[in-house]
């Protein structure tokens, strides 16, 4: 049978729609904000321009995105729903014979697109722009605080490399300097030279460093060699070759591969999978919600009621997600807690059977013949 997308489904995706955009751009500032610290750090640090921190911004958006699409979407059915429902709308189309399956139609086809595209986020998305994240700001690091050195402080050009200068009068000037460079774990490098001067390279920058010695090694094993000049590359490569191995940066099928031995991957993995199949029963637990309060109007403890169930609901994901990644629980007790929508659905309609409201109407009127007084005729 072939879906046809008609005029009232078309209007009812466009309510829907609408809501959906303003539920998401709210929670995803909301989350921006608990998270722009890190950003910020970098933007005061390094002195970066405010195109380059706003790219920053946008990279790391759809992070925020993918998390809140299923408890949006759900949302975003609830309220519009009620708005149709409080403007008399969903009465005028089921007066035209619109049955409540019928109405469903298009809000699950909605709850189908937003599920695809959360997949691809999850499988594809995420995964290339956490990569360009992290190379863009190690590049940031290693560039933009090796071009913005002070005199008389300590500076971290990139992760392990700390650079300290006494004086300096240019980029091709420096006096005083002192490096500490501890990418190699085993064997730390401490340079320590009269004077030097920083270049600008494609990726990174080169120090050259003159009249100065060199320490390498820890505690009693140490290396010193006394140099005239000596002549160190700082390039992201390292850290960026390093982040490949972290799930969030994988997409599916390196996911898939790194599964069988990483339980991170593994969890990530199932978190992919899951993930749109949450959103699709998010928005069936509202529908069912809905469907057994079909009021005239806005009722504010029925958006109350199902807004802490879908909260419950994504804590509970997002914690058995993490929990999973981490290897404290099998994989299974994922799908296990996709489950807890429609249990919340269940227990609300348990709790709210004594409760359900009845539906408003006029109060029946016992009609009087003519002639006669409204007295019942027993009363004489």
């Amino acid at each position: 049978m072939t879906f046809v997308f008609t005029t009232l489904d078309r209007y009812i995706i466009i309510k829907v729609t609408q809501v959906f955009a303003l539920v998401v751009l709210v929670l995803t500032c909301v989350v921006w904000l608990t998270q722009s610290l890190r950003l910020l750090e970098v933007l005061t640090e390094n002195a970066i321009p405010v195109r380059l921190f706003l790219f920053l911004v946008l990279l790391s958006s759809p992070n925020f995105i993918y998390v809140i699409l299923p408890i949006a979407t759900a949302i975003a059915i609830l309220i519009a729903l009620h708005r149709l429902a409080f403007d008399h709308e969903m009465t005028a189309m089921i007066a035209v014979g619109a049955s409540p399956i019928r109405l469903a139609r298009p809000v699950f086809a909605f709850a189908l697109i937003i599920a695809a595209i959360t997949f691809y986020l999850g499988a594809f998305g995420t995964p290339y722009l956490n990569q360009k994240f992290l190379q863009l700001t190690n590049l940031i690091k290693t560039e933009h605080a090796a071009i913005l050195l002070r005199d008389e402080s300590f500076r971290r050009i990139s992760d392990n490399v700390t650079f300290f200068i006494q004086d300096r009068h240019s980029p091709e000037d420096l006096r005083g300097i002192l490096l500490y460079d501890g990418r190699e774990a085993d064997a730390p490098v401490t340079l320590v030279a009269e004077s030097g001067r920083l270049e600008q390279i494609p990726g990174g920058v080169r120090l050259t460093l003159l009249n100065g010695n060199r320490q390498r090694g820890s505690g009693e094993d140490i290396d010193i060699l006394r140099f005239g000049q000596y002549i160190l590359t700082l390039h992201p490569q390292t850290d960026q070759s390093q982040s490949l191995e972290l799930a969030s940066e994988m997409i599916l099928p390196d996911l898939w591969d790194a599964s069988a031995t990483d339980v991170d991957a593994r969890g990530r993995l199932h978190h992919v999978f899951t993930l749109p199949l949450f959103t699709l029963i998010c928005a069936l637990m509202t529908l069912v919600i809905r469907a057994r309060y079909l009021l005239p109007r806005f009722d504010s403890q029925v958006v109350l009621r199902t807004s802490l169930a879908l909260a419950l609901a994504q804590i509970l994901y997002l914690a058995g997600i993490m929990t999973a990644r981490a290897g404290h629980v099998p994989p299974i007790a994922i799908y296990l807690l996709l489950a807890a929508p429609l249990a919340f659905a269940y227990l609300d309609d348990m709790l709210g059977r004594t409760a359900r409201p009845r539906a408003n109407g006029p109060t029946p009127v016992r009609s009087v013949p003519p002639g006669t007084s409204g007295a019942s005729p027993h009363s004489s």
